[in-house]
């Protein structure tokens, strides 16, 4: 057998740093599923935030410290502008003045950390909360 003969069956049959191979194989994977993981868990604690201040802001208006839908609207989105100045918000109260309705459009864009997938680049995140008017004293 010649040289290169023997060197050429002993690399065939030689499993040392078949790992690493697969491992490569694997990293890109991984990266790219942690990377989508990243992003929707994010999306979802923009979501809850964004409900909590909306109920921060319907309850304001409930309790009398705002007066209007407009300023309820201005209040939420000033507080939301840390987390997306393109947040629109929507405050309504019904004819007979006891219930006052919420609703937040966001880019989901802007709740996302890394922006790998640009199909989320498209959608947006809506968010509604209805709160009772606590009119006691009238």
């Amino acid at each position: 057998m010649t040289k290169t003969r023997r060197m050429f069956r002993r690399f065939r049959q030689c499993e040392r740093g078949s790992i690493s191979a697969e491992a490569v194989l694997w990293f890109g994977g991984m990266v790219i599923v942690s990377a989508f993981m990243v992003d929707a868990a994010n999306i979802f604690h923009t979501q809850s935030t964004v409900l909590r201040v909306m109920q921060d802001g319907n309850r304001n208006l409930s309790v009398g410290r705002l007066e209007t839908a407009a300023e309820t609207e201005s209040y939420i989105e000033a507080r939301l502008a840390a987390i997306s100045t393109r947040a629109q918000a929507t405050s309504t109260i019904n004819a007979s003045g006891d219930i006052v309705t919420t609703s937040v459009r966001l880019p989901a864009a802007d709740a996302q950390l890394i922006g790998l997938f640009g199909s989320l680049n498209g959608a947006e995140i809506t968010v509604s909360s209805k709160h009772l008017i606590e009119n006691w004293g009238a």
